[in-house]
């Protein structure tokens, strides 16, 4: 289940668009330039809010600022690219390195029985862990950009 807060949250990862077949750009009278265009090869939306494991509001601020900030889609894909993605990556380890900055909180899912028991989730935790695998995932990638809104 995807909660109304976190549905805005969206990771993309884009690489310089690979024409299947020719393009005529209207604008231009000719064929189109892939180095222009983007193409998205992977899209997540996290199931809990990553935030929502964050006591201190300061905290949630900064790290709203360093990624989502960091990471938008308005931002010239050379500013927000994988090596970026792995130093922002630091700065959700030291809240996470910090025990009293990121907490355990029950989860907005619960087990599929009639009881309707929610598990325990350390959001910030999960979060990270999938940004990392998306830096280790495509790190040696040529031309990737991220977007985060």
């Amino acid at each position: 289940m995807v909660s109304e807060k976190t549905k805005s949250l969206r990771l993309k990862i884009w690489r310089p668009c690979r024409w299947e077949r020719d393009v005529l750009d209207l604008s231009k009278s000719g064929p189109a330039v892939g180095d222009h265009f983007l193409e998205c090869i992977y899209s997540w939306e996290p199931s809990e809010d990553p935030w929502d494991g964050i006591p201190d509001v300061q905290d949630t601020h900064a790290l709203q600022e360093n990624l989502c900030d960091r990471f938008a889609p308005e931002k010239d894909p050379k500013q927000r690219n994988i090596s970026d993605l792995v130093e922002a990556l630091k700065k959700v380890d030291q809240i996470l390195c910090d025990n009293n900055k990121a907490v355990w909180s029950d989860s907005e899912e619960t087990l599929p029985d009639e009881r309707g028991v929610n598990l325990r989730i350390h959001r910030l935790l999960a979060f990270r862990n999938h940004l990392k695998w998306i830096c280790d995932t495509f790190a040696d990638m040529p031309g990737i950009s991220v977007t985060l809104r």
